[in-house]
């Protein structure tokens, strides 16, 4: 069991939410509400936290779990709530990527699987966790299957990881995409697929469609001042975490 932990002001690490594996059994079971920390957890993934403290991250069951598919949580004044569940029927979803709106609502990169591969998808969906109900459809990917998501703050646009597609690998690119138009620009990543080609054994930056990457998996945004923003990339395969200068002019891609 995977307890997800912060660190006190002593330097310590204090459990936010999860049962210590060693700690007596409380009476709930992995998929339970209730007090944070004493509710197993199944396989915590990505994680946010809102301007309120409340934390929000990805769940997905351990192998053999009788609970449902990957679901979204929220600890908050201590307490475990669910805020929705991957849809079962006909997807078995799988939540790849979690962010946060500007207005305090929640981003989810939703894939969703089936035993047929043409049926497979990306959807990028927002969800207000004060209103309940389910999530929004934003953006469908269209045939390209995505692993990490991040929201630009400046322009509202999405950044998305897209390490595979349909029935082949690739195309390994990191996608900036409009909510409002839908249009989708390749930031970084050639048209060549994976691979490791096209990085300079300098180190200098790079425009960041001139370099390939293999598996990128996750992204995240990060807010200079003056209005630069820097993306990271987790370019798994390669190895390597990338710096992609997205401020206005042209990109620029550097380790």
């Amino acid at each position: 069991l995977q307890p997800v932990v912060k660190q006190s002001p002593s330097l310590g690490l204090t459990v936010v939410a999860g049962r210590d594996p060693a700690a007596p059994a409380g009476g709930h079971v992995e998929g339970d509400d209730g007090p944070a920390t004493e509710v197993p957890l199944g396989l915590p993934r990505h994680v946010v936290v809102d301007r309120k403290g409340r934390v929000f991250f990805l769940e997905r069951p351990q192998a053999g779990s009788p609970s449902p598919p990957d679901r979204l949580r929220k600890v908050e004044a201590g307490m475990l709530t669910p805020i929705y569940r991957a849809r079962t029927d006909p997807y078995s979803g799988a939540f790849y990527g979690l962010a946060l709106e500007e207005n305090g609502a929640v981003t989810l990169l939703l894939t969703e699987l089936t035993g047929q591969s043409a049926s497979a998808r990306s959807v990028i969906e927002t969800l207000d966790p004060d209103a309940g109900g389910s999530p929004q459809e934003v953006v469908d990917l269209q045939g390209l299957l995505a692993s990490g998501i991040a929201r630009d703050p400046l322009s509202g646009d999405y950044f998305v990881a897209v390490p595979w597609q349909l029935g082949a690998p690739g195309p390994c690119q990191i996608l900036r995409i409009s909510p409002a138009t839908g249009t989708r620009t390749a930031i970084a990543g050639t048209t060549f697929g994976c691979g490791s080609g096209g990085a300079d054994p300098t180190n200098a930056a790079q425009p960041g469609t001139s370099v390939q990457l293999d598996l990128p998996f996750d992204v995240d945004v990060y807010l200079l001042m003056a209005g630069r923003e820097l993306l990271f990339i987790t370019d798994t395969l390669n190895l390597r975490v990338l710096a992609l200068n997205v401020s206005a002019g042209p990109v620029q891609l550097s380790r």
